[in-house]
């Protein structure tokens, strides 16, 4: 009969500290048979949601991020990007060189954003520090305080939660822009023309069926054409994001270039290697749905290692869910039958974010946040700290 004790120890990489990655570390690392190793590119948790707030706000963001090591205790941070995956060999290399063996691999690699403010960079060799992190932040949100006109490409939930924020903090002027017909392509039609509406009364020009391009220097160019953006000063590019899988192997892409999973987030054909979040093809691209993936590549992990098969199932959501915070005073929820605007998405998003709860959820205490961005030097690439 098994038991903890005659189990063999078991080495599970992750590759990815988002939301779904960082679930599957906080509930393995303490369980008696597992070694886990985390590989980031940056030192830090990032509640990213948030990145609208934090632009317009910078403390919020001493609150939305905070260092790994203050939720992962018993986890090998290891600093660098992948490379590539050798599933036969059953290791993966980063993009120093360095080589790191696996038992069972866990992917959460995300997505890149077009404009680095809502974002850490995906970027070949940018690695960086939570402290590098917020004092380009508040370099952003400096800029945006002295803007007198800016401009939001994009109408997805980053362009429109964007431009809440600025409709509700600054004093600029807002001009949103977006190809599409309505605004929050994502969600049922309705639900866009009530956030064109609340953005409307807040005073934001929105410019529907235009498609934009930054030209070198700096000015806007819209097709078709259209003036009254020559003195437009700060743009914000919200055009959608893409996947980090250029070091996946062909055969694992779908269409999006998203990885292929099947029902228990495993990678097709891969009976040890699992991914979840914005770079597997699970479910929408949502954070929430991502800790959701992650509880259950962590359950299956545990089963893994009681010496079960591991064959718990996600679930995706049949129709999309969303809260979309419209500043700090409004917000929408698209339910699965309606979208409701008003006080209920209000308080549960707009208010805070979600970052105390999320925080909590991860066992940060209140009193703990940065101070003010400082410098910091990043270490090495495939350098090594126990968390």
């Amino acid at each position: 009969r098994l038991t903890v004790q005659n189990l063999p120890m078991v080495q599970v990489v992750v590759v990815g500290g988002g939301f779904g990655g960082a679930e599957v570390v906080k509930a393995l690392q303490s369980q008696p048979n597992c070694t886990v190793k985390l590989v980031d590119c940056k030192d830090f948790f990032d509640i990213n949601w948030a990145a609208p707030r934090c632009l317009v706000e910078p403390s919020v963001g001493r609150k939305a991020m905070f260092p790994f090591s203050s939720f992962l205790k018993k986890t090998d941070l290891i600093f660098g990007f992948l490379k590539s995956v050798d599933s036969a060999g059953k290791k993966i290399t980063l993009h120093d060189g360095t080589s790191i063996d696996y038992d069972w691999l866990v992917l959460g690699t995300g997505t890149s954003y077009a404009d680095k403010s809502f974002k850490s960079s995906q970027t070949e060799h940018e690695l960086e520090t939570v402290h590098q992190r917020l004092a380009n932040m508040e370099g952003t949100s400096a800029k945006v305080s002295a803007a007198k006109h800016v401009a939001i490409i994009g109408g997805g939930p980053s362009g429109v939660e964007m431009a809440g924020e600025l409709m509700t903090d600054t004093n600029a002027k807002v001009t949103l822009i977006t190809p599409h017909d309505h605004l929050l392509p994502q969600l049922p039609p309705r639900a866009g023309d009530k956030a064109e509406r609340l953005l409307r009364n807040g005073g934001v020009n929105i410019m529907k069926g235009y498609r934009a391009q930054n030209q070198q220097d700096g000015s806007l160019v819209l097709t078709p054409s259209a003036a009254g953006l020559e003195d437009v000063d700060h743009i914000f590019w919200c055009t959608g994001s893409k996947p980090n899988t250029e070091w996946a192997d062909q055969d694992w892409l779908d269409d999006t270039r998203r990885i292929k999973v099947d029902h228990t987030l495993r990678v097709q054909g891969q009976a040890n290697i699992f991914a979840l979040g914005d770079c597997a093809n699970a479910d929408l691209m949502n954070a929430y749905r991502a800790v959701e993936q992650g509880k259950i590549v962590a359950a299956n992990l545990k089963q893994v290692l009681r010496g079960r098969p591991g064959e718990k199932r996600y679930k995706p959501l049949p129709t999309p869910m969303m809260i979309v915070s419209l500043g700090r005073r409004s917000g929408l929820w698209q339910l699965p039958c309606c979208s409701i605007t008003g006080f209920v998405p209000t308080k549960m998003k707009s208010a805070g974010m979600f970052i105390d709860k999320y925080r909590s959820d991860m066992g940060i205490k209140k009193s703990e946040q940065l101070g003010p961005a400082e410098s910091a030097q990043v270490p090495e690439g495939g350098s090594s700290t126990q968390t």
